[in-house]
């Protein structure tokens, strides 16, 4: 996933798949092959379920930032995971690397679902007083090493 080139991108990495590059506001990525994509209420979900198990990534449209990726990703991660999932115990956090000026942080805890337990992982970016964000949701092993090549 990246950031359009007019947007300053984001991220360099994209995954290598037969499927078709796709953008969603600042985002230009391409969706794994064989996962599903849809917009709704301006969020852009890719997503996969099998056997029970599920894996989703969720990009958020970029909004106004404070200037503070740190303090983004806080204010992103109450809205996007406290509040509707209220995981186990606070988020364990890194700062990233910039990526082509966008400063980088990234959280993750894990919450009870349907009977067992998810992770939610959010990424932040912050840079030129915009932050976006994109959420992963899941209950499968792979499901972070694919976020991870996202």
């Amino acid at each position: 996933m990246r950031i359009r080139p007019a947007h300053l991108p984001l991220l360099a990495l994209s995954v290598l798949s037969a499927a078709q590059a796709a953008t969603f506001d600042v985002y230009t990525f391409t969706p794994p092959s064989g996962w599903t994509q849809t917009t709704v209420k301006g969020i852009t979900r890719v997503s996969r379920t099998a056997g029970g198990q599920y894996c989703l990534f969720d990009l958020y449209p970029a909004t106004k930032g404070s200037g503070n990726v740190t303090q983004d990703f806080r204010n992103e991660w109450n809205t996007l995971v406290v509040t509707p999932y209220a995981p186990d115990d606070a988020p364990e956090e890194e700062s990233g690397e910039p990526v082509n000026g966008w400063q980088t942080h990234l959280g993750g805890a894990s919450f009870a679902y349907e009977g067992g337990t998810s992770l939610a992982v959010l990424a932040t970016f912050s840079a030129a007083g915009q932050a976006a964000s994109v959420l992963m949701l899941g209950n499968d092993e792979q499901c972070l090493e694919q976020f991870d090549t996202f």
